[in-house]
C-alpha cells in the first residue's frame, strides 16, 4: 500500500512541476511568436494569465500522462541510467498525445514537452548525485 502512494505521490508531483513549467513556457513560447511575426500581435491587455492557466491545467494533464509512461517504460531503471534522448522523445510524444486531447496544439505539446521532459532529468540527475554523495541513495529516498 506504501508503494502504490508513493507511487501516486510521485505522479501528482511530477504533474505540478508539469503544470509549472506548462505555464511558464506558453507565455515564454507566445512571447517568442509574437517577436518573429508567427503570431499578430497580441491586442493590449491580452488574458495572458488565462492562456497560461489554460496550458498550466493541460501540463498538469501531460504531466500525469508522462508518469504513466515514465512507469511503464523505465519500471526498473535508476535515474543515472536513463539516457536523455529516447527520454526526451518520449516526452515530446506523449505531450503531442496528450495536449490535444487537453485543448492545446500537438505541436506545442510537443516543444513544451521535449523542454519539460529534457529539464526534469537533468534536475533528477542532478539530485540523485547530488544524493548519492551525501549519505547515499536511502537518504535520498528518505526524504
Amino acid at each position: 500500500m506504501k508503494e502504490i502512494l508513493t507511487r501516486i505521490r510521485g505522479a501528482l508531483g511530477n504533474a505540478v512541476v508539469w503544470a509549472g513549467a506548462w505555464a511558464v513556457g506558453s507565455i515564454v513560447l507566445l512571447t517568442l511568436f509574437v517577436i518573429l511575426g508567427i503570431v499578430p500581435a497580441l491586442p493590449p491587455g491580452a488574458p495572458l494569465l488565462r492562456i497560461a492557466a489554460r496550458f498550466g491545467l493541460t501540463g498538469f494533464a501531460v504531466g500525469a500522462g508522462f508518469s504513466g509512461f515514465l512507469a511503464y517504460v523505465y519500471r526498473e531503471e535508476r535515474i543515472t541510467s536513463i539516457r536523455s534522448t529516447p527520454f526526451i522523445l518520449g516526452g515530446a510524444v506523449v505531450s503531442a498525445i496528450v495536449a490535444p486531447i487537453a485543448g492545446a496544439s500537438a505541436l506545442i505539446g510537443a516543444i513544451l514537452g521535449a523542454a519539460t521532459a529534457g529539464l526534469t532529468l537533468t534536475a533528477a540527475k542532478r539530485a540523485e548525485r547530488h544524493a548519492l554523495g551525501d549519505g547515499g541513495p536511502e537518504r535520498f529516498l528518505q526524504g
